[in-house]
């Protein structure tokens, strides 16, 4: 064979391999999931997401419009790892292909069925049921993190801050001489030449918060602008937040306190609160299901909440002292979530420490996140908000030093 013909034939099979690897890609492609790409059809889309198709045909339940049969690429949780997201990502594809129109995805090998409500008008799902659970994923995340709880270690500390001792020595009385008040922003009181901004609920001291502007020491020598660095050495590794976040913090026997780089934060330790009634409105609220009833009588027996947003059809109520959040059609965990510094029953014979072997006795309506102190959550938000505002002024006065 010429040597004119042996270039030809290899530039003949490179042609095909390139041509086989593209219309590889093409096909690859074709089959990969898009969220932006409008699937027509349930098939396509069931397949561009790495499921097996198998048929689909009008549903034998009356509220749903189909029943689709496939088998899922994975099971709902893989070990100890949760799969949500690749069953989001397919129940939102089949949604819009649905055009929202109420379905139900069926595994007969699995034994899965997903009811999914919709509403046509809105564009919108309603609720997801995995297996008859309106909250799967977050049930199972609310149990795993029952495995996490510990007791927040106690710091002992050197109280040094008038303003702190005082606070202590009158159970955090609104009553103690905090200065003059200039302004109020938002919940907090501010007294600017003092260095002081308040919190007050149900006539206590909620949160004290040391600014520049105070000039003692508050704890062990230190004052409001030490670095982290130099707080660590002191009282040891922080039981909360990181040199990294910004944001470290301790719990004492009577307050926990935390610093940054310009503030000192303070709130109480809540200790011995009653929790008997508590526990039967929320017995009541599990067995008959009346949230607004619940709600009225919560607020009435506790009055020292500290956070409350409601509306004709949310609810959100947070005992950031007490580790109890309440909360109703704002997230999927639609109830009572109790957090690690809840002290007391969550149900008659049921506490943090036969929580795992008690667990299937309870509601559905109870969820846990013993893996986060609300004390500590109720800081971060504050402390985002400050560093919010601080930015703003960094915009409206680009050049202060």
């Amino acid at each position: 064979m010429s040597k004119k013909k042996k270039i030809l034939i290899g530039i003949l099979v490179l042609l095909i391999i390139v041509l086989l690897i593209y219309l590889t890609i093409r096909y690859l492609q074709g089959l990969t999931y898009d969220p932006e790409k409008p699937y027509q059809t349930i098939k396509e889309a069931v397949e561009a997401l790495g499921h097996t198709y198998l048929k689909e045909e009008t549903s034998t339940e009356e509220r749903f419009s189909e029943d689709i049969y496939l088998n899922f690429s994975v099971d709902l949780y893989t070990e100890e790892n949760s799969n949500e997201k690749i069953y989001n990502d397919l129940i939102y594809t089949i949604a819009r292909v649905e055009k929202y129109k109420s379905f139900r995805l069926i595994d007969p090998e699995k034994e899965t069925v997903i009811a999914v409500l919709a509403n046509e008008q809105e564009k919108k799902l309603v609720r997801i049921y995995i297996n008859g659970d309106d909250n799967y994923f977050g049930r199972h995340r609310s149990m795993e993190t029952i495995e996490e709880y510990t007791e927040t270690p106690v710091t002992d500390f050197i109280i040094e801050s008038p303003i702190l001792q005082d606070s202590i020595r009158t159970n955090w009385s609104t009553n103690i001489y905090l200065g003059t008040e200039d302004e109020k922003r938002e919940d907090y009181r501010i007294y600017s030449d003092e260095g002081l901004e308040v919190k007050k609920v149900d006539n206590k001291l909620f949160n004290i918060v040391f600014t520049q502007n105070y000039n003692n020491t508050i704890v062990n020598g230190i004052k409001v602008g030490e670095t982290i660095d130099a707080i660590i050495p002191i009282l040891g590794t922080p039981t909360f937040g990181s040199k990294q976040e910004g944001l470290i913090g301790y719990k004492g026997e009577q307050f926990y306190i935390f610093f940054m780089e310009k503030e000192i934060s303070v709130y109480p330790v809540l200790k011995n609160y009653d929790t008997t009634e508590f526990v039967q409105l929320v017995t009541t609220y599990t067995e008959e299901g009346n949230a607004s009833d619940f709600v009225k009588k919560i607020t009435g027996l506790w009055s020292d909440y500290d956070l409350y947003e409601h509306d004709t059809n949310y609810v959100k109520l947070r005992y950031t002292l007490k580790g109890v959040e309440i909360q109703f059609n704002i997230t999927p965990n639609h109830g009572i979530t109790y957090y690690q510094n809840y002290q007391g029953e969550i149900k008659e014979g049921i506490n943090f420490s036969n929580l795992k072997e008690k667990e299937g006795e309870l509601s559905n309506y109870i969820y846990f996140q013993l893996d986060t102190n609300l004390v500590y959550k109720t800081e971060q938000e504050r402390f985002h908000a400050f560093l919010l505002r601080e930015k703003a002024k960094e915009t409206l006065n680009p050049y202060d030093e």
